[in-house]
């Protein structure tokens, strides 16, 4: 009998498009989409979840632990490589609208991710001042992506930051990095910048998309299996399509999915021109 094989490898979802999807075929990806992330996304424009659809409408199984491939975005930005978005990497002081630290700015990006769906609407400013001036800053500030103040409270103000924790949180954080320890949250502060040289730019950054975390259900051959736990015939699935089993709700490092996309999208290859000899 004719054996007919497909093999899918995907790369995430472009939540953008996806929130504007209608239908049935999508709420079974929707289900993956943490509320609070809303349409920012770094995934590819061609990302839509088709595979999961097509997967199954021929039965397959989707493991649907949640959580997404967490990151962040400079507001305003679409991708993450222009100058402006690149400024958020650096790992000086951030701070929610209460004003105040709540995380240790050194943190891999999905766990900083976590933290920063906590905040008040899930916004974070990042602090720089002359000393750490860098030209995007100023293209930031064209952009509305940032502010610039000759002072810590005129700043705050207009970021909607509140100015009186945010002076007593600048005040404290510069303290820390004289005297070598981050009693807070443990950063490695010594030989960081303090922020006491106006101007001073708060840069607006907030939470964004990678991926998802669920997927179509695969064995070890990365055959994709039914409700039922068989295998589809000539069904096979790799990268992040087929993901659920590797991840509970929150990514663990840079590059991980990369090694199981490599490893799987081989084994998937492998075994279907196994099976079309």
């Amino acid at each position: 009998a004719e054996i007919k094989l497909s093999t899918m490898v995907e790369c995430g979802i472009d939540l953008s498009r996806l929130v504007r999807h209608e239908g049935p075929d999508d709420q079974i990806i929707i289900v993956h989409v943490h509320a609070e992330t809303g349409e920012r996304t770094f995934s590819g424009v061609g990302n839509t979840g088709d595979g999961l659809v097509m997967a199954k409408e021929v039965g397959a199984d989707v493991v649907s632990n949640g959580g997404v491939i967490g990151f962040r975005a400079v507001e305003g930005e679409s991708a993450y490589t222009t100058d402006i978005c690149m400024l958020m990497w650096m790992p000086y002081l951030y701070v929610n609208l209460d004003g105040k630290r709540f995380v240790n700015e050194t943190i891999d990006y999905p766990l900083f991710y976590e933290e920063l769906v906590k905040q008040r609407d899930g916004v974070s400013y990042l602090i720089f001042d002359q000393n750490t001036y860098s030209e995007a800053l100023d293209k930031a500030v064209e952009k509305g992506s940032a502010f610039v103040s000759d002072t810590l409270e005129d700043l705050a103000t207009q970021a909607g930051i509140d100015p009186t924790e945010f002076v007593n949180t600048v005040n404290n954080y510069n303290q820390m990095i004289d005297n070598g320890v981050d009693t807070e949250f443990g950063k490695a502060i010594v030989g960081y910048p303090k922020v006491n040289a106006p101007k001073y730019y708060a840069v607006k950054v907030v939470p964004a998309v990678l991926g998802t975390m669920s997927g179509i259900k695969t064995d070890l051959d990365a055959q994709v299996l039914d409700t039922n736990g068989n295998p589809i015939e000539g069904l096979f699935a790799a990268g992040e399509l087929a993901n659920g089993d590797f991840f509970n709700r929150v990514y663990p490092a840079s590059g991980t999915s990369i090694q199981m996309s490599v490893t799987f999208g081989r084994v998937a290859g492998t075994k279907a021109a196994e099976l079309a000899k």
